[in-house]
């Protein structure tokens, strides 16, 4: 097994170190749990390399000189680098490809892809990079509102097993992994827990412990000092406030769970994420989830920035 850690931004080159767990976690039930299990699986294995970059808005792509910075400074501590790309629009493409052209100097580079237009122009223009699938178009149930309910004894064990499965069971998706030059797809843990059943030679990766639920280009906490015309639109001014806010959520009208164990929901930006079931990232990285399993990515910075 492989381990990967996020790097947010330049500083956080400095941490790529064996210390893994942060020290805000305290303040949350259950998520001191989910570092322990990663913590313990790990056992102060070195990081192989870290994830840089933004799945979820091309407002977040970094500038070349970033990117050029990380690579440079990656490389001096020996790590590689997996770039990460969201969805784009023709603008958003326009600034990944001087990204690309970076990349492209290093000699297998990785770059995980969450939008299948700009996969076959990354295919047809960088034939250098590697592309990686990444876990936004790992399409899977992400509802924790009814989690409970996915628990074994609780939903039918047939429902229960094609709902940790995806559509990369199916074997026509072997041809479209291949014809794009794909070895490696990444996913979250759902609720429900993760048993993806991939092709011969596609290899798997996995985000912990958060999870997304939901993204958009509409952004919440963009849209808060936006004039009205412009609130909850694609065209609503950008000053990046995700970088500075985190936001909890709770489910309104809810009852606290007694056990402790209602969802920790956050919304960085125009994506909603939950803290994954600390006995499922148990479980997957126990190697239960079933093949191809060979990389781990710990995202720790979530809290890295002020909250609100």
């Amino acid at each position: 097994m492989r381990w990967f850690t996020v790097i947010h931004d330049l500083s956080d080159i400095d941490t790529v170190d064996p210390g893994l767990t942060p020290p805000e976690i305290s303040r949350f039930q259950g998520l001191s749990r989910a570092f322990k299990v990663i913590d313990r699986h790990r056992n102060n294995v070195p990081f192989t390399g870290a994830y840089f970059g933004n799945e979820f808005c091309e407002r977040l792509l970094p500038r070349p000189d970033e990117l050029e910075a990380v690579l440079e400074k990656m490389e001096k501590k020996g790590l590689s680098v997996v770039f990460m790309t969201p969805y784009l629009t023709d603008t958003g493409i326009d600034r990944l490809a001087a990204l690309l052209e970076l990349l492209e100097r290093s000699d297998g580079a990785e770059v995980v892809l969450n939008d299948w237009g700009v996969t076959r122009f990354v295919r047809k223009n960088f034939p250098g990079i590697t592309p990686v699938t990444g876990r936004l178009v790992s399409r899977m149930l992400k509802e924790v509102r009814i989690s409970s309910y996915l628990k074994p004894g609780k939903a039918p064990p047939g429902a229960l097993d094609a709902l940790k499965d995806c559509g990369y069971s199916n074997s026509d998706y072997d041809e479209v992994l291949t014809d794009h030059g794909i070895g490696r797809v990444e996913f979250d843990i759902p609720p429900q827990g993760l048993a993806v059943q991939l092709g011969e030679g596609i290899r798997k990766s996995v985000h912990v412990p958060f999870a997304y639920i939901a993204t958009g280009r509409n952004c919440m906490p963009g849209s808060l000092n936006a004039q009205p015309v412009h609130k909850f639109t694609p065209a609503t001014p950008c000053t990046k406030e995700c970088t500075r806010w985190l936001l909890q959520m709770k489910q309104k009208n809810k009852t606290p769970d007694p056990s402790g164990d209602e969802a920790l929901l956050f919304q960085r930006g125009n994506t909603v994420f939950f803290l994954e079931e600390p006995a499922l990232i148990e479980e997957v990285l126990s190697g239960a989830d079933g093949n191809g399993l060979d990389r781990v990515v710990v995202d720790a910075g979530l809290f890295s920035q002020r909250e609100l």
